[in-house]
């Protein structure tokens, strides 16, 4: 992957913006692969399913493939944000997404919006990621 520092030009900058939005798209196509391919496997779906889902991953795959191309990025190259390593093995966020997913997630939270101790809107958040099949 060609390296950027932005800053240095318009082309430049766009590009690593690009390529920051090509990152982003491909770790949500490799974690909609996956639970696709658990949901294949699992035999959750029917036939109709099973053809939208392969035409639709391989879509997007030739698109994404485009797009990496177009950003100065290898077409073959996973761009999958990666974590970092552990114990020798790579992680990427579409592993660790996908790990929640298939275990479930419940998150809860709130959090105050505010400028100069005025607070401006708060926010009540919950959030419960589980894999269908």
């Amino acid at each position: 992957m060609k390296k950027i520092i932005p800053g240095h030009n318009k082309e430049e900058l766009s590009d690593a913006v690009g390529q920051l939005l090509v990152i982003i798209a491909e770790t949500i196509r490799l974690t909609l692969e996956k639970q696709s391919l658990k949901r294949f496997k699992a035999g959750t779906l029917s036939k109709e399913e099973e053809i939208v889902l392969s035409q639709s991953l391989y879509s997007i795959a030739q698109k994404m493939k485009d797009l990496k191309e177009l950003f100065g990025m290898e077409r073959d190259q996973e761009a999958g944000l990666k974590l970092g390593n552990i114990d020798g093995t790579d992680l990427h966020l579409h592993e660790a997404i996908n790990s929640l997913i298939d275990t479930g997630l419940v998150v809860r939270g709130d959090a105050s919006l505010g400028l100069g101790n005025v607070s401006l809107a708060e926010l009540n958040l919950m959030l419960h990621l589980k894999g269908e099949g």
